[in-house]
């Protein structure tokens, strides 16, 4: 019997390392759901990549930037600017 609970004890460790993983990757997908700010800018890329050798200014305002979007998302394109200023009033100056 003693070898009987062994098993069923290794067996239980195993069972709560794979749930436990399971969890994770469950929990790592809902909460990169969670920044619709970073979509935002992906977004802006993947649907603008025929502007990348175009001036482009673009203003990431606070809520976009609370919710995701940061320099970190910015794709490297030589002739895009971004701007975090956050008393702006007139945003005549920017394209998106």
């Amino acid at each position: 019997t003693r070898k009987f609970y062994r098993t069923l004890s290794m067996l239980l460790v195993v069972s709560l390392l794979l749930a436990t993983a399971l969890c994770s990757c469950g929990l790592l997908f809902i909460s990169s759901q969670n920044y619709p700010g970073g979509q935002a800018i992906w977004l802006l890329h993947q649907n603008n990549k025929d502007l990348s050798n175009t001036e482009i200014s673009v203003h990431i305002d606070v809520a976009a930037a609370q919710t995701g979007t940061s320099r970190f998302a910015e794709e490297f394109r030589p002739k895009w600017s971004y701007s975090k200023e956050e008393s702006l009033v007139d945003f005549s100056s920017f394209d998106f």
